[in-house]
């Protein structure tokens, strides 16, 4: 389970997960339990330029979870942003991933429960192992 609330005490916004698969295996995540997080996406606003949106949105995008493969140079690739309500069950075809979570210095507490497995071949759903993160 990941909490926003005992790092924002500690003036802490970011908090980095990295999971790296054993040789030849890939990642599954299923990303639960998402509490604090914005109900639905928004909407334009009227009279707000596109660009004006843009940053509007980038901005009230708090908290947001962002999951990046990571290749065996460093390169990351986004998977996926998580900004509102809404679990996730998402497969990698890399052996390495960052997850990024980001809150606002004074938003509500906020949080989500990350289970992750690991898998032999992309496409494969036979499953070689189950673990858990957990950061209070």
């Amino acid at each position: 389970m990941a909490d926003s609330n005992a790092y924002q005490n500690k003036g802490y916004q970011l908090c980095n997960y990295y999971i790296v698969a054993p040789h030849d295996t890939y990642v599954s995540l299923n990303i639960s339990n998402i509490y604090g997080f914005m109900l639905s996406n928004h909407s334009k606003s009227p009279g707000h330029s596109a660009n004006t949106q843009t940053s509007l949105t980038q901005a009230s995008c708090l908290p947001k979870l962002e999951v990046f493969q990571v290749d065996r140079d460093g390169k990351e690739d986004k998977m996926r942003s998580i900004c509102k309500l809404s679990s996730q069950v998402l497969k990698s075809q890399a052996r390495s991933l960052r997850i990024s979570y980001k809150w606002g210095p004074s938003q509500p507490p906020s949080g989500f429960t990350l289970t992750f497995n690991f898998y032999k071949h992309p496409g494969e759903s036979v499953f070689i192992s189950q673990n858990s993160i957990v950061c209070i």
